[in-house]
């Protein structure tokens, strides 16, 4: 029995993905600093939250108007134009 795909990108617009990690990231922000000083100690789940948001935002995938080019330019054989990607 073949398995169902965890994500169809097909059905999602890049746009409303890209907006909601920046709402996402936008929330835990609002939460850290809610939390106060005791926000930053690492028993502390919302660290947790606002590390791994931050880290995602940070991630070269999540740029996908970079990424479309590099992904464009090595289709027609160009090198790269960005090399932090």
């Amino acid at each position: 029995m073949p398995s169902a795909p965890l994500l169809e990108l097909d059905n999602l617009s890049t746009h409303y993905v890209s907006a909601q990690g920046a709402r996402v990231v936008r929330a835990v922000d609002r939460l850290m600093m809610a939390a106060g000083g005791r926000g930053i100690f690492l028993a502390n789940p919302i660290q947790r939250a606002w590390r791994d948001v931050h880290a995602m935002q940070a991630h070269a995938g999540s740029n996908l108007e970079r990424a479309a080019a590099v992904f464009g330019r090595s289709e027609f054989g160009l090198p790269p134009s960005d090399i932090r990607f």
